[in-house]
């Protein structure tokens, strides 16, 4: 089984809408929190877990350089040591990223400052808000085209490459 670690509620809604639609089977866990010392115990209580084959390690980057948020991944997998069944993936900005890149067929997706913003504008305008909640974004899941998505996101793409192998 595969565990995923996300920051937040909604991350875990998406991704869990994404796994059930892809039919497979994960335990999403919130690292609850953006702090590297969370993730690192979080990870290490995983991955003792006997079902568990896989940790995919999901980090947010919002509006911190790219480099800062590679240098805390690398502190945090050089803590974790022999654990080697762990991928981290940096999302461009936010999950929101992702719904854009799939619902909307945005190719520059992972380029766009402000995600929330823009879906909450786009999702406006057919008469509906951005509620950033469990239930809200494990439904978007469930609209997005997985393959618009992919080809409009590399963090998606790679995310759902570990997801499947």
């Amino acid at each position: 089984m595969i565990a995923i670690i996300v920051e937040g509620v909604s991350d875990k809604g998406f991704i869990e809408g994404i796994a059930d639609r892809l039919k497979i089977t994960c335990r999403v866990r919130l690292m609850r929190g953006n702090r590297p010392n969370k993730a690192i115990r979080l990870i290490k209580s995983v991955s003792v877990l006997r079902d568990i084959n896989k940790i995919i390690f999901l980090k947010d980057l919002h509006t911190q350089d790219e480099n800062k948020i590679r240098d805390k991944i690398r502190r945090i997998m050089e803590e974790i040591g022999e654990i080697n069944k762990v991928y981290p993936i940096v999302v461009k900005k936010s999950i929101e990223s992702w719904v854009l890149a799939g619902l909307y067929n945005k190719r520059d997706a992972e380029k766009i400052a402000d995600p929330i913003r823009e879906l909450n504008t786009l999702l406006m305008r057919e008469g509906r808000y951005y509620i950033k909640s469990y239930d809200f974004s494990r439904r978007l899941a469930e609209m997005i085209d997985l393959n618009k998505a992919m080809r409009n996101s590399h963090s998606f793409r790679k995310f759902i490459n570990f997801l499947k192998n």
